[in-house]
């Protein structure tokens, strides 16, 4: 054996032990946090009982971008100033949509003001606060599930309008004696499932109307 393969046998030796001694760097695992867990556990009720309260901290904390996450994925959700639920106006929006309106600050048609028939032009912040969580449901005086609680003068078409979907009621009687209970207030959450997972279709504000 020559000069030249002995040198050439001593330089793979030499790069085999070095590849032996060291380990390439393992790539670490991202994991997605822009999706909920499942929650399996528990009877329909119980779950949706649950995301309920979920969904009411994340309002109260005005946390938008979490409330975002239990929107339908395919259904988006319906908001609903009144107990009515108007397929042709009330505004439908997708996660996605939610946030980049959100963040755009653009005032929407969302129907009309009881009573003076009004178009109800708001951002999605003010019509949160006027239309969603302008009372503190998070600790309401009631809260069921697929039964009502609040009723008024405006027609509730909540199951004409979404079937056999379980819905959430978080409701107070009035706040003001002088009022003699015409200042209740109630949020319906209206739910139904995607790939076993209950998510939010619908949001219905009710109170009393004209």
């Amino acid at each position: 054996m020559n000069r030249f393969l002995i040198l050439l046998l001593l330089s793979a030796i030499e790069i085999g032990l070095s590849a032996c001694g060291s380990t390439a760097p393992q790539q670490s695992k991202i994991q997605k946090t822009d999706s909920l867990p499942i929650s399996t556990v528990g009877s329909p009720e119980e779950q949706v009982t649950e995301k309920n309260k979920a969904v009411l901290q994340a309002l109260k904390a005005q946390d938008y971008t979490k409330f975002a996450q239990y929107f339908h994925p395919q259904q988006g959700v319906r908001f609903s100033a009144y107990a009515f639920v108007s397929e042709a106006d009330d505004v439908v929006l997708s996660k996605d949509a939610f946030l980049e309106q959100l963040a755009s600050g653009i005032q929407l048609d969302w129907g009309s003001y009881d009573g003076s028939g009004d178009l109800i032009q708001l951002s999605i912040r003010d019509y949160i606060s006027r239309f969603v969580y302008d009372v503190d449901f998070l600790n309401a005086e009631k809260m069921s599930v697929n039964e009502f609680l609040g009723s008024g003068n405006s027609l509730n078409n909540l199951k004409e309008v979404y079937g056999d979907a379980l819905f959430t009621e978080n409701y107070f009687s009035g706040f003001e004696k002088q009022y003699n209970g015409m200042d209740w207030r109630s949020l319906r959450l209206v739910w139904s499932t995607y790939e076993g997972e209950y998510y939010l279709v619908g949001i219905i504000h009710d109170q009393w109307t004209i």
